[in-house]
């Protein structure tokens, strides 16, 4: 199976332009806020129309702006889970689920709703109002909806973004073995690293509306390419750098990679300190200390007003605030970004 979307939309001053083609099971579409991955979820299940482009399903055009095709929603068996989930306030949650399985004769539908309602545990809140549902209850009832029509393609649009962080954990979990049941593609939109991690296999990254190559998660992990990539892989340091090679973070690099790149990412981890040997070595001020766990430290670091830097310690040193140490970074541990 596999989702081809080569396709361009204006939104006032916000362009989309993205081209990629998906062939795995669980796909990312990661990006910061406004980054457009919401419009391209809304462009593939019919939602919004693009200006132009293509987008295919399993070979059948979904739409094509040279042929004139851009068929409804209803006709691209496509399952589609929005941030709100989008309940309908005025039925129960039983209703919620028949009302999306028009395609089937009503004969089936009641026999479709009630598994689904047995298969996602909403035996005990079938003829409860969204508003009577705790923000869990909401997000299986929408995914129920989405499944019950049985689709070949589910897109999830941030689906854990209305719950709060102690029911976020337990509903990913959930989420994961009920996906192991779809046997069609999943494209998962998400700004949050870790849900991509744990709920994707490939990744797509989108930047100011444009992306075109899906990778392997573990790849960027080990090679980032880009500043957003970075922020997928978690490292803690990110800043712009300027064609002198001047960074954010208050030091000038000199090595010969300049030029090409407009951003780099550094490690918290492989940020030194009182070592005078590496490639890079400046004065900074300790500004905080931050206790991550029981024997991990986070130090936070300025360097003559300029954007703060990470450093990470496995023990707690003698740190105090506003005090002066002296900071080594080599060339060999920075990320130089696109």
């Amino acid at each position: 199976m596999s989702v081809y979307v080569d396709i361009t939309k204006k939104l006032g001053d916000f362009t989309l332009k993205v081209k990629f083609k998906t062939n795995r099971l669980a796909t990312a579409l990661f990006g910061l806020s406004g980054s457009g991955k919401s419009v391209t979820l809304k462009c593939i299940a019919g939602i919004i129309k693009p200006d132009s482009g293509k987008i295919e399903l399993n070979g059948k055009t979904l739409f094509d702006s040279e042929k004139n095709v851009n068929l409804p929603p209803q006709k691209r068996n496509i399952g589609y889970l929005p941030q709100n989930y989008a309940l309908f306030p005025n039925m129960s949650v039983k209703n919620n689920i028949y009302c999306g399985l028009t395609k089937y004769k009503p004969s089936q539908r009641k026999a479709i709703c009630d598994e689904y309602i047995e298969r996602f545990n909403l035996n005990f809140v079938a003829d409860l109002y969204p508003h009577q549902l705790s923000g869990g209850q909401q997000q299986r009832v929408a995914l129920a909806r989405a499944l019950a029509t049985k689709p070949k393609l589910l897109l999830l649009d941030e689906p854990f973004s209305a719950l709060d962080a102690q029911l976020k954990l337990q509903l990913e979990l959930d989420m994961i073995d009920l996906l192991k049941e779809f046997d069609g593609d999943i494209i998962f939109v998400s700004h949050n690293k870790d849900e991509v991690h744990s709920l994707c296999e490939s990744v797509c990254v989108i930047e100011n509306g444009v992306c075109s190559v899906v990778c392997d998660i573990e790849n960027i992990l080990t090679n980032p390419a880009t500043a957003t990539q970075a922020l997928l892989t978690g490292i803690e340091n990110i800043c712009e750098i300027n064609n002198t090679g001047m960074t954010e973070f208050g030091f000038t690099l000199s090595d010969l990679k300049l030029g090409e790149y407009n951003h780099i990412a550094i490690k918290a981890k492989d940020i030194k300190f009182n070592c005078k040997n590496s490639d890079v070595t400046f004065v900074a001020q300790i500004d905080n200390t931050i206790k991550v766990s029981s024997n991990n430290y986070l130090v936070l670091i300025v360097n003559k007003n300029t954007k703060p830097l990470l450093m990470s310690f496995t023990q707690k040193e003698n740190f105090a605030n506003n005090s002066k140490i002296t900071v080594g970074i080599n060339y060999t541990d920075i990320y130089y970004l696109k």
